[in-house]
């Protein structure tokens, strides 16, 4: 605040007579333009510590202060680092935008993820949505393998009344989306249909699990304790509570009463499993990426 204030009173003080460079316009994630002289706000502390302020009274102080935010040149859209060389980053008379960054699955590119009105913008570049006004632009997150994920009944903590209070706490204070004049989407590849989730259904429990494939589109079943092993195609379709589809695998160890799945070298089919066969196979099951 002390900064802010001190950069406030130069600018108010500034003698008419004194010839200044072209100020840099600045849009922040509420549409709000604010010129500004690089002359005063000439390093990235005193700009973090002007904008803090402008945001104190309004959405977006607690995603500015978490980094969660992201500034462009208006005219290229090309992205602002803040970490360059100050000199090089704000120049006499450009446009710098800011958008706040949300992480957001499954929103059809047709819809406007602020209003949820349906429009027919497509654009990497920016759209801006003629229902609400919100400009948004879509980024498309590439995915990454995932960590091994066991499944035992029995041994999954089930969420307490503090801990459901607590992610209500952290809920209440999350920014939205319809806050914001300018956001930016970032969504994962598989939310774009270029992968399959698999499902995992403990039919003991009435809980289901879904585990993201990596890039490939493939995940690993292991049943039992590693006993036997299957590698499930990206093609997978449902069958009941599992996924049906190509299949190959090796037995290490003989097991009694598991499921009938018939391994083979060719790539056969896996059959729907009976409900008998389902709750065994969901009982022994271990989750882990290829």
């Amino acid at each position: 605040m002390h900064m802010y204030d001190l950069i406030m009173k130069l600018q108010r003080n500034i003698p008419p007579q004194i010839e200044r460079q072209q100020p840099v316009l600045f849009e922040d994630a509420h549409g709000r333009v604010a010129p500004f002289h690089i002359e005063f706000i000439n390093c990235r502390e005193a700009f973090e510590a002007v904008i803090e302020v402008r945001f104190r009274h309004v959405p977006g102080l607690r995603k500015f202060k978490a980094g969660e935010y992201v500034m462009q040149e208006s005219h290229t859209n090309r992205e602002i680092n803040l970490a360059a060389p100050w000199d090089s980053v704000f120049l006499p008379g450009r446009k710098v935008n800011m958008s706040m960054v949300f992480k957001k699955t499954k929103i059809p590119h047709s819809i406007c993820p602020g209003c949820h009105s349906d429009h027919d913008g497509h654009n990497d570049s920016g759209i801006e949505c003629p229902n609400c006004g919100l400009w948004y632009q879509r980024i498309v997150e590439l995915p990454t393998l995932a960590p091994r994920v066991t499944i035992r009944p029995g041994k999954r903590k089930r969420p307490s009344s503090s801990d459901h209070g607590n992610r209500q706490g952290a809920n209440a204070v999350d920014d939205e989306i319809q806050q914001f004049k300018r956001v930016r989407v970032i969504e994962p590849e598989h939310a774009q249909g270029n992968t399959v989730d698999q499902e995992c259904s403990d039919t003991d429990m009435g809980e289901s699990y879904y585990i993201p494939q990596h890039a490939r589109g493939q995940i690993g079943l292991i049943l039992g304790e590693g006993n036997d092993e299957i590698s499930t195609c990206n093609k997978a379709r449902e069958a009941g509570g599992i996924k049906k589809g190509k299949a190959t695998g090796r037995t290490r160890r003989p097991r009694a009463k598991k499921p009938e799945l018939e391994p083979s070298d060719g790539g056969e089919e896996v059959g729907e499993l009976s409900e008998s066969e389902k709750e065994e196979f969901f009982n022994h099951v271990t989750i882990k990426p290829l």
